[in-house]
């Protein structure tokens, strides 16, 4: 199904990838279905967990599709070969990301391998459960202290919604890097991050006071006020607004 020849990546991983998916069943989705735990899945694809080299890695399929996406995969192109990329240049940056392993190309799509992270949970699925979490606090703030680290290396994120951040071992994981692009300072982009979290957080309906240790604490290590930040990411925060109250109707209630 797969061999050294597909790979587009390699972090020291591929050649244990390539023999894994040697096994039966055929076919990709057929293997993911017996070989992983899945985690998500949606028309773009899944990712699931899998044993590896007596480790837990994160597999995610990229499905391919018609058109120029299905031309860049023939290329050796993707989202998977630029969240490899982006994973390590980030990671060199001193931002935590899970450890890029292997990119390869299979039939139907696109492979990419990372650390697993198995005892990690992402700040939506911990807000949700209510337990988990000794401090919301102290996670806030540190949300709010990694993101304004990932700006400040030259980065923002694309898609920063909670689902997207990770709590591992006491410190914040950015996850699903597909979107992650340069930028300069905190940006358009960087403000862009910034509304993206703050809706989620809105609409999960989270307290003002575990608001404010988020953007005061981003406030202290980006050199800027709350209210500079509350006001510059406001035409960003007002279009995602608009956007998900006709797709998903009103939810939570406003922090700014």
């Amino acid at each position: 199904m797969a061999s050294d020849a597909g790979l587009l990546r390699d972090g020291g991983w591929g050649k244990a990838l390539c023999r894994a998916l040697a096994e039966p069943p055929a076919g990709i989705e057929a293997w993911l279905e017996s070989h992983t735990r899945l985690i998500k899945e949606d028309r773009g694809g899944r990712v699931g967990l899998l044993q590896l080299r007596e480790e837990t890695c994160c597999l995610k399929f990229y499905r391919s599709s018609p058109g120029v996406r299905a031309f860049a995969l023939r290329l050796g192109i993707g989202r998977g070969v630029r969240s490899f990329d982006r994973a390590l240049a980030l990671a060199a940056a001193g931002v935590r990301v899970p450890e890029p392993r292997a990119c390869l190309r299979v039939p139907g799509g696109m492979l990419l391998l990372t650390e697993g992270l198995p005892a990690s949970k992402d700040l939506r699925a911990l807000w949700t459960a209510g337990t988990g979490v000794a401090s919301w606090a102290e996670l806030m703030g540190a949300a709010g202290l990694a993101l304004a680290g990932l700006h400040a290396a030259g980065f923002a994120h694309g898609d920063c919604k909670w689902s997207n951040l990770l709590w591992s071992n006491d410190q914040i994981c950015f996850v699903d890097l597909d979107a992650v692009r340069r930028v300069r300072g905190s940006g358009t982009r960087g403000l862009r991050d910034l509304a993206r979290f703050t809706l989620d957080a809105e609409e999960l309906a989270l307290p003002p006071t575990l608001y404010r240790s988020f953007i005061e604490r981003y406030a202290t290590a980006a050199r800027r006020s709350p209210e500079g930040l509350a006001r510059a990411m406001g035409p960003a925060l007002d279009k995602l607004r608009r956007r998900h109250l006709a797709r998903y109707g009103p939810r939570g209630h406003r922090l700014l």
